[in-house]
């Protein structure tokens, strides 16, 4: 079951981020809107990514790529929050 988890956020990653090759993270939401969005070095995702797409991604990839767990992310458009149980991010190598 593990195994099928963090399989299933390979493949997250492996379709909605790439590997820029620098920053922290390196991995960098694919989706980002040209008006509201960039991609960071080191930036704060809240900082970097204002549109809701992107913002959910660089939340998801910074906690994934720090071994961290992501608890919810908040849609902005949503009342209550979506909640995410747990990610962890270490076991992904």
């Amino acid at each position: 079951m593990k195994s099928a988890i963090f399989g299933s956020i390979r493949n997250f990653t492996s379709v909605f981020s790439f590997d820029l090759g620098r920053g922290t993270p390196r991995l960098k939401p694919k989706i980002i809107r040209g008006a509201k969005d960039y991609w960071t070095k080191s930036e704060e995702v809240d900082t970097a990514y204002k549109s809701e797409l992107s913002n959910y991604i660089g939340h998801f990839i910074r906690a994934y790529s720090d071994g961290t767990q992501l608890h919810y992310v908040c849609l902005k458009s949503m009342e209550t929050p979506y909640s995410i149980k747990m990610v962890e991010g270490s076991n992904h190598g």
